[in-house]
This record gives structure tokens, C-alpha cells and sequence, in this order.
């Protein structure tokens, strides 16, 4: 990538990110040593060691992130950023710019938790596990680089949060929409177990699969994106009590988050459940 023209230091982090002034426009510069003895004024002189940029656009987005770089160690931001430019290239792709703000500002929180002794447990983290394999894995490798730039030793279930914020980013939502997806789906497996009266495998390729389908069922729910299923006679006939149990779970989510599984997907789920139950 040829970076042009100058950058002028608004807020510098850390040695290799730096807030800077572009072409008039604020963006945030990140690369080995750009921020090395840099003041609020200067002129970045090595751009050429420029690895990655990132323009705020959304006005909201820029005033929030003003208020973050006043409200959390600077450190932490710094950090956070080389982060999210190591999994910009990783997806080989643009983030949704929200997560320069949501990202920085849980991290924050984390250490905060974490300094004052409060545990929180990640209930959700084997969901996700399964349900963002890419962004889970990269979660991890963040998670790693921020606990070793920042030296301090957040827990494993962090990878959980941070993932959703990853997953957020890459494909252009809100964090809150992930999040609630994977609460459903969580409070779906919930029901499940306490009606079948016992724990899933949630390492088998069985559970792997039905959470996989749940997922994009409540997408294809959403997005009036319904698929035939034109075995469900015979998965009505044949399976009656799995049938059934499905059901009653489709009308339980559909009480409490609105979400109106057709009777072709509750087929599906049928399907998907009578597998783990047959282990």
C-alpha cells in the first residue's frame, strides 16, 4: 500500500498507532514505530513504515471514538488497534468502523473487571465456539496480543466477546444482533436439554450441525427466506416425539423473540435433533 501526502499527529497510543489528520479528514495510522516520540502536532516522518489506515466516516462514530480516547487508557487503544489491523488482513477485508469504538471500549472494561477481582463467566462461549469458527480463532490470537502488549491475563471466556465483536465487523452488524442470535440459539439448546432430561455432547459433529442450522434459520426467518422441505410428512410419521419437541420449541421462540419458524425448518429441526438423540 503507497501512503501520500502528510500526516499530522492528533493523539499518538502507542509506538505503532497514532491518530492523524489525512487530506483533512481524521484517520488512524497504524505501523511499526509510526508513533515512536510523536507529539499531539508533528508530522509523521516514516510513512513509509505505514502498514495500515483507518478512516472514521460516520459522525457518530468519530464523536464516540473522541470521547474514548479520553475516557480509556490510551494503551489499551493502541493495542486494540494493532489488533484489529492484524484481522482486517486476516479477512481480507473492510470492518464496519463500529468496532474501533465496541472493541476498545469492552477491552477497557474487561481489564476493569479484572483489576477489581470480578469474574464473568462467557455462558455462551461453546455456542460461539461452533457458530464463528473463523472469527473464534481469530479472537484467540487477539486475545493473546492484547494480553501480551497490555501484560496482564484476561480470561479465556474473553475470546468468546471478543469474537462477536469480530464477527460484528466482518460482516457488517451490529454486535447486539450477533450477540442476541447466540443468546436464542443458546436459550434453544437450553430448552432442548431439559426436555430430552439430559446434557448435549457439545463437541459431537451432531450438535456442531443443528447449532450450524439455527443459526441460519433464524436468518432465513428474518429475511423471509423459507425453504421447502418436502420430506416433512414423513418426519412428522416417522419421528412424532422429536416432531413434537421441536414444535414446542418453535412456539417457545416464537413467544419470546417473535421469530416464526415455518413448519419446513421445524422439520429440519426435527432431523438435526433425532440425530443426537439416536447417539
Amino acid at each position: 500500500m503507497l501512503f501520500k501526502s502528510s500526516y499530522k499527529a492528533v493523539r499518538p497510543f502507542n509506538h505503532n498507532v497514532v491518530l492523524c489528520v489525512h487530506d483533512n479528514k481524521e484517520c488512524i495510522i497504524i505501523g511499526k514505530g509510526v508513533g515512536f516520540g510523536v507529539k499531539p502536532g508533528d508530522t509523521i516522518k516514516n510513512i513509509e513504515n505505514i502498514e495500515k489506515e483507518f478512516y472514521l466516516v460516520d459522525s457518530n462514530n468519530k464523536e464516540n471514538f473522541k470521547n474514548l480516547t479520553t475516557a480509556i487508557d490510551k494503551n489499551i487503544i493502541g493495542v486494540t488497534e494493532e489488533a484489529i489491523a492484524i484481522i482486517a488482513k486476516k479477512f481480507n477485508k473492510e470492518l464496519n468502523e463500529k468496532i474501533h469504538i465496541t472493541l476498545p471500549d469492552h477491552i477497557a472494561f474487561a481489564v476493569k473487571r479484572m483489576e477489581s477481582g470480578i469474574q464473568i463467566k462467557n455462558v455462551l462461549l461453546h455456542e460461539i465456539r461452533f457458530l464463528y469458527k473463523e472469527e473464534f480463532k481469530a479472537a484467540e490470537e487477539m486475545l493473546e496480543i492484547i494480553n501480551k502488549k497490555l501484560n496482564i491475563e484476561l480470561p479465556k471466556d474473553e475470546i468468546g466477546f471478543i469474537a462477536m465483536h469480530i464477527h460484528a465487523a466482518v460482516n457488517n452488524e451490529d454486535v447486539s444482533k450477533s450477540s442476541l442470535d447466540t443468546a436464542i440459539i443458546s436459550d434453544m439448546i437450553s430448552f432442548i436439554e431439559e426436555k430430552i432430561g439430559k446434557e448435549l455432547d457439545k463437541y459431537s459433529i451432531e450438535y456442531c450441525r443443528m447449532v450450524t442450522h439455527l443459526r441460519f434459520a433464524i436468518d432465513r426467518v428474518r429475511n423471509n427466506a423459507n425453504i421447502d422441505n418436502i420430506l416433512i410428512h414423513s418426519i412428522k410419521e416417522n419421528y412424532r416425539n422429536t416432531y413434537e419437541i421441536a414444535k414446542e420449541l418453535a412456539d417457545v421462540i416464537n413467544k419470546d423473540y417473535g421469530i416464526d419458524f415455518p413448519e419446513g425448518e421445524i422439520g429440519y429441526i426435527t432431523i438435526h435433533l433425532q440425530n443426537i438423540l439416536a447417539k
